[in-house]
């Protein structure tokens, strides 16, 4: 079995940029990563959704969670990680993989 793994960020709500300089587009996904950038508190939200865990731009997880009961919207949080740059990484129930960009900034 083979998985897919794709990716999607948003820089002042234009994902075109991204997306242009891509060879291989990713298919349109339900899943939102948000608010972003934020705060330390965040929602996702999608259909299917089995795992998140978030990485820093170091390549360390910071957070893993397994999301029981179908849940379409799961609060998560990172307040207790410092400002910049990190990594969702959400898999579904069918085994595909989806990586979002996530900005945490400081009050």
């Amino acid at each position: 079995y083979k998985r897919q793994v794709y990716g999607s960020t948003e820089m002042f709500n234009n994902t075109a940029l991204f997306r242009e300089t891509c060879k291989n587009v990713a298919p349109i996904t339900d899943i939102k990563v948000y608010p972003n950038p934020g705060f330390g508190e965040y929602w996702v939200e999608g259909q299917n959704i089995s795992s998140i865990e978030i990485f820093d731009n170091l390549g360390r997880q910071v957070l893993s969670t397994n999301v029981r009961d179908n849940l379409n919207k799961i609060p998560i949080s990172i307040r207790d990680q410092s400002e910049g740059n990190y990594f969702v990484k959400i898999i579904d129930t069918a085994g595909e993989q989806w990586v979002f960009s996530l900005i945490k900034l400081e009050l």
